[in-house]
């Protein structure tokens, strides 16, 4: 965000140039200003919306031990086997 808004600081005050140079990068300086702040719009707003929507937790199943009762919990997934 910073590094976008330092380089629209840069360009803008080409705007307020005159005579020739105002004619040669006026453009340059109004479609860099333009297509940057459009993209901070963008990664401000829209990629935050879209990784929420990519990054959603699931519910956790209940996972069945290997021995297909409740039983076998207290033992633990792997049945007390040595970590």
């Amino acid at each position: 965000m910073a590094s976008t808004l330092t380089t629209v600081c840069v360009f803008a005050p080409i705007i307020f140039t005159e005579g020739v140079t105002k004619q040669l990068f006026v453009d340059l300086a109004l479609t860099l200003a333009y297509t940057l702040g459009a993209s901070l719009l963008v990664a401000l707003t829209l990629v935050p919306a879209m990784s929420a929507g990519l990054i959603k937790r699931k519910p956790k199943k209940e996972s069945k031990d290997y021995c297909g009762s409740s039983a076998c919990v207290w033992q633990g997934n792997s049945m007390g086997a040595a970590v």
